[in-house]
């Protein structure tokens, strides 16, 4: 029961990262902050920042359930702000404006919109699961690259299965061969073998 009480609570708190991470991705001001670096225009980038974020890796955290407070999402924004910090050197650029512009805009929003209550909820489970030492999530996180596995004998091959046995029922029809009609053609000729014999006692007898 302890566990399905975290998960819910953990749930909300990941439905809720989630939107503010849709506003601040599709928000045109953090456009250059909303998918990993390109490497080929920034050939130098990862030989600077050792630990790149985006807000499309903050998703895909979310969804390994990876943040279990508030706190832990708001480290992530923070290292998107700081690795634009250093990169950009020039104190006038235009990014590292957006940059620290992003990180209080999730702040903000978080410290906002966020109950107080629930967020002390999170950080007492965060701290019992510590305790517990149980750190990672009860159910299997979010993967859409991997299709659910089948058994050998899965409801798609039975459609096959049973195409084949209405095959087999309906492919052998009644003909010449069987039993029943040889009998019948058997019957017919010894009745008309036996006509001709009988016109001749009938002109006999006549």
């Amino acid at each position: 029961m302890l566990e399905e009480e975290e998960e819910d609570t953990l749930r909300e708190l990941r439905i809720f990262l989630r939107d503010v991470t849709h506003r601040l991705a599709t928000d045109r001001r953090f456009r250059e902050f909303a998918k990993p670096v390109d490497p080929q225009k920034v050939p130098d980038y990862a030989t600077r920042i050792k630990e790149p974020m985006d807000l499309s890796t903050v998703l895909t955290q979310i969804d390994s359930r990876q943040y279990l407070t508030a706190g832990d999402y708001l480290k992530d924004i923070d290292l998107i702000c700081n690795n634009a910090l250093e990169y950009y050197l020039d104190q006038r650029s235009t990014d590292r404006h957006r940059a620290c512009v992003l990180q209080d805009t999730a702040y903000s929003t978080v410290r906002n919109e966020m109950d107080t209550e629930f967020g002390r909820l999170c950080e007492e489970i965060k701290e019992s699961r510590e305790k517990r030492g149980r750190t990672s999530p009860a159910c299997a996180p979010c993967d859409n690259s991997k299709s659910p596995q089948q058994n050998p004998a899965t409801e798609d091959d039975k459609p096959e299965e049973e195409s084949n046995e209405n095959e087999e029922m309906t492919a052998a029809p009644v003909d010449a061969s069987t039993p029943i009609s040889n009998g019948k053609l058997h019957f017919i000729q010894l009745l008309l073998s036996f006509i001709p014999s009988l016109f001749l006692r009938r002109n006999r007898c006549l």
